[in-house]
This record gives C-alpha cells, sequence and structure tokens, in this order.
C-alpha cells in the first residue's frame, strides 16, 4: 500500500514537471532535462576507447597467466615424477620452492587485476568528469534545473532529452582517450616476472 503510494506520488511530480516544461516550450526553455547515460557511454568516442582499452590488457593478462599455468602444472608434474627418486629432504625442499612460485603467481595476478580495475576506473572519471561538465553547460543553456537520468523517468516529452546534444559536445571535447598502462600503476616485485628462470 505504501509503495503504491509513493508511486503515485512520483508519477505526479514527473507529470507537473512535465506540465511545467511544456509550459515553458514556446521558450525553448525547460524545467528538466533527461540524459540517457547507457547511450553515452555505450556510443561517445572516448569511452568506447577505454572499453577497448581494458579489453585488450585483460586479452594480454589472460594470455600470460594461461602461459605461467601452464608452465607451473609442468613443474607439479615433474615434482610427482620424482617423488621415487629424491629423498625426503630434497623433496621438502623442492615441494616448498614451488609452493613460494605459486604464491607469488597468484600475488601477480591479484596486482594486476587492481592495477587493471584502477587504471580503468581512473580514465572511466576522466570521461564522467568531462560529461558533468558539458552537461551543466547544456542544463544553463535550456534554463533545465534538474536533470533526470533515463532510467529515472517514466513519461517525458522528447524536447527534454539532451542526449544527443551532450554526445555530441562530448565526442567534439573529449574525441580520445586512453587507459594509463595499469604496469605503470602497479608494485614491479608483485607484477614483474618474479617466474621466469626459476627452476
Amino acid at each position: 500500500m505504501y509503495l503504491r503510494y509513493v508511486a503515485r506520488v512520483c508519477i505526479s511530480c514527473l507529470v507537473l514537471l512535465l506540465q511545467i516544461s511544456l509550459a515553458h516550450a514556446g521558450r525553448e526553455e525547460y524545467a528538466f532535462g533527461v540524459l540517457d547515460q547507457q547511450k553515452i557511454m555505450a556510443e561517445s568516442s572516448a569511452a568506447r576507447m577505454v572499453f577497448a582499452d581494458r579489453d585488450r590488457y585483460q586479452e594480454v593478462y589472460q594470455g600470460e597467466t594461461a602461459k605461467q599455468e601452464k608452465k607451473l602444472r609442468a613443474e607439479d608434474e615433474s615434482l610427482l615424477k620424482l617423488r621415487a627418486t629424491l629423498s625426503q629432504e630434497e623433496l621438502a625442499r623442492r615441494q616448498q620452492a614451488f609452493q613460494g612460485r605459486v604464491t607469488r603467481f597468484q600475488k601477480q595476478i591479484q596486482a594486476k587485476r587492481a592495477a587493471l580495475e584502477h587504471s580503468f576506473a581512473k580514465a572511466m572519471a576522466e570521461v564522467q568528469s568531462a560529461l558533468i561538465k558539458i552537461v551543466h553547460g547544456v542544463a544553463q543553456e535550456k534554463g533545465m534545473s534538474v536533470i533526470f537520468y533515463r532510467s529515472q523517468v517514466f513519461l517525458f516529452d522528447p524536447r527534454v532529452d539532451i542526449t544527443d546534444e551532450v554526445l555530441e559536445r562530448l565526442n567534439r571535447d573529449l574525441p580520445h582517450l586512453s587507459m594509463l598502462d595499469p604496469s605503470l600503476l602497479a608494485d614491479p616485485d608483485e607484477t614483474g616476472g618474479v617466474l621466469e628462470g626459476e627452476r
């Protein structure tokens, strides 16, 4: 019952805002605007470049991970074959060393993943910052005091949708953007090739 009441109030407010906007339509000023952020992020050139960079780094890391996992499996199988020929002390020493390499490998994966996420978030924050500045400018030009996300509005006049205009300006002001190489953000002691040559 309470939720129905809240829903009715929200719809009433949106209808009121729509009526106010339409009242100002003659002079191209509206009380509120609507922005489709999903469309912005899907179609802006800067955001698409950042997503492409992230996918590329992920693909490289996955390839490196698969290669290292293959080496570790081969070493594990080699140790199993040597169990009968090594002393207990030597076997224990080699197993301990192997486990140390596995642990460092796991830390490498975690560090690279964290660096990638940080680099991606940093780049997307730059897109978001430019987007906010542009939206603010468009809102001022059109006399809009409130901007809603498209997902928040059930019904609106298409004339209050500023998405295409914002997208055009974003592509003009920020046509290119690349992620910072995640390896520059990570600890080299954790992401370096510590597994290489350790046999």
